[in-house]
Formats: structure tokens, C-alpha cells, sequence
């Protein structure tokens, strides 16, 4: 674990304030904001659990009328956060940030209306941490509110390789990188179905088209840097970038 906390300090003072301190491909950043923007609305309290340098949280800070969270184990991201918000604007009074670990917060029992992550969850690399960290997002979510995973599926990872197998393809072997551990559908699933306060789960493909462009179709690899993958309708089951959005009772 400390190891992979020093991998984040040191990727802080490598990328400093720029988007790709915690993910190179553009396009997939857009993609994990827009389906966010899907469950958060203004008037709310909402926590960015691993939020890395912060782009994502000032980016919706700046669009909704809500109060906004950002909290990560790694102190260097944090301190970018700070300097990013001072950078983009003096006037965001709605975003706080705060060094934080996602198995262990501070906050109260149902503090916020919506929780997400981008891509935090993986980085704990056993699944009882993955476990806890479960459980304490679904405690600081209130009654009625959203639990949004943005995470990586070692489930559709396998999937994405076996269709690469079929078309004479080799498998994608880098995608998983040291201290990430993809999630497995079926363990998230099986996971909170021992939970009594969920009223629903949801895995979406939110990444469909753009995985099966990039993923499959080694033409395409230009949208790999690209912003403009937003505007492509969203088809299909493949890639592993999925969210997962529990309903809490």
C-alpha cells in the first residue's frame, strides 16, 4: 500500500496541475465526467473520493451549484488540487480538498448525496481493501442517494481480449498496470448483494464505442488523445472502462 501511495506522490510532482497526473487518455477523462454529470445535480453534497490533482472535482464545482469534496491518500496530489483551484479560479468557495484515506474517512455516517470515485478502488491491491473501502463509501452515502464507481473491469478487460483473440489480435497485457487491481463484476455484484440498505446496481459501458475504436481497430488509435470521442454515440458492451452505480434504500 505505501508503495502505491509513493507511486502517486511522485506521478504529483512529475504532472504537477495537468490533467494526465492520473490518466494520459483525454478522451476516456471527458467520458468518466460526462457520466458523472448524469447522477449530480445543485443543491447537493458531493465527494470525490481519489480525486488525484482535482481536475475532475473543479471541473464540476465550476458547472453546479453544490458543494464539492475532493479527498485522496496522496498529499503531493492534494497540494496540486490547492494549486489548481487557485490557478482555473479565486472564486470556487463550493470545493474543498483534504488528505484522506478512502478506507478510513472522516466524514459522518450519510454525509453526501452523491459519492464517486475515478479509478480509486483499483489501486488498492488486495480485494479485502477493496471491500472496505466499499463499505465505508456506501456509509458516508445518505439514504436515496448515489454511490458512482468509475473503475476499471478486469471482467471486461478478459472480454475485450477474448473478441482481440478471435479477430487474430494479441492480447492487451499492459493495461492492467502494477498497482492497479481491475474489478471483477461478479465480486462487486456478489460483494453488495450482502448489503440490506441498496435499492439497486447498475454497470454501465459508459466507454463502449471508444474502447471498441481504440481497443479493436488499430487505425483509430488517433482518438486515443482525442476530445472530440465525446460526441460518439455510446454502443455495445466492450472495453473495461464501466461505471457502477449503486442506489442506496
Amino acid at each position: 500500500m505505501e508503495e502505491i501511495k509513493k507511486f502517486w506522490n511522485l506521478r504529483a510532482l512529475e504532472y504537477g496541475e495537468i490533467q494526465e497526473a492520473t490518466l494520459p487518455e483525454i478522451a476516456v477523462r471527458k467520458l468518466e465526467i460526462k457520466e458523472i454529470r448524469k447522477y449530480i445535480g445543485d443543491g447537493q453534497k458531493i465527494a470525490d473520493i481519489g480525486c488525484g490533482n482535482g481536475y475532475t472535482t473543479i471541473i464540476l464545482a465550476k458547472n453546479f451549484d453544490s458543494s464539492f469534496y475532493g479527498i485522496d491518500y496522496a498529499k503531493n496530489m492534494i497540494k496540486y488540487a490547492k494549486k489548481n483551484v487557485i490557478r482555473d479560479s479565486n472564486s470556487l468557495d463550493n470545493l474543498y480538498f483534504d488528505v484522506q484515506d478512502c478506507m478510513n474517512l472522516k466524514f459522518d455516517d450519510e454525509y453526501f448525496d452523491v459519492v464517486y470515485t475515478e479509478r480509486c478502488i483499483q489501486n488498492l491491491p488486495k480485494l479485502k481493501f477493496q471491500k472496505i473501502a466499499l463499505v465505508e463509501l456506501l456509509r458516508i452515502t445518505k439514504s436515496g442517494g448515489k454511490l458512482i464507481l468509475i473503475e476499471c473491469s478486469k471482467t471486461g478487460l478478459d472480454k475485450l481480449n477474448s473478441f482481440r483473440k478471435m479477430i487474430g489480435r494479441s492480447e492487451i497485457k499492459d493495461a492492467e498496470p502494477w498497482h492497479n487491481k481491475f474489478l471483477n463484476d461478479e465480486w462487486v455484484l456478489q460483494t453488495l448483494s450482502e448489503f440490506h440498505d441498496i435499492e439497486q446496481i447498475k454497470i454501465n459501458h459508459f466507454a463502449s464505442t471508444y474502447s471498441f475504436l481504440t481497443r479493436i481497430l488499430p487505425f483509430w488509435r488517433i482518438l486515443y488523445y482525442s476530445k472530440y470521442s465525446y460526441f460518439l454515440p455510446n454502443i455495445g458492451d466492450f472495453g473495461y472502462f464501466k461505471s457502477y452505480v449503486i442506489v442506496k434504500k
